[in-house]
């Protein structure tokens, strides 16, 4: 989105994640963003109208989770949909 990657959730090694990682491929910079409000690995992310979508996923205990997360491009706000 925006000649922008998004990385969203994943697994450390030891705990499901909930960062959201911007990298920047023209700059060769990676930064960090809001992160998302639950850890989350295994999930799915879309883009769709210029805004990150990360569906599902699995938390690492309570299993697949079923919210929706809406990350705003401007990276300072999270829309969470049930």
């Amino acid at each position: 989105m925006n000649n922008l990657v998004y990385v969203c959730g994943g697994f450390n090694g030891s705990l499901r994640v909930r960062t959201v990682d911007v990298y920047d491929p023209v700059k060769d910079v990676w930064t960090t963003v809001k992160p998302m409000e639950a850890r989350r690995s295994t999930l799915g992310a879309a883009v769709l109208d210029n805004m990150v979508y990360a569906v599902g996923g699995f938390d690492g205990s309570t299993g697949i989770l079923h919210i929706v997360l809406r990350q705003i491009p401007c990276h300072e706000t999270n829309e969470i949909f049930c």
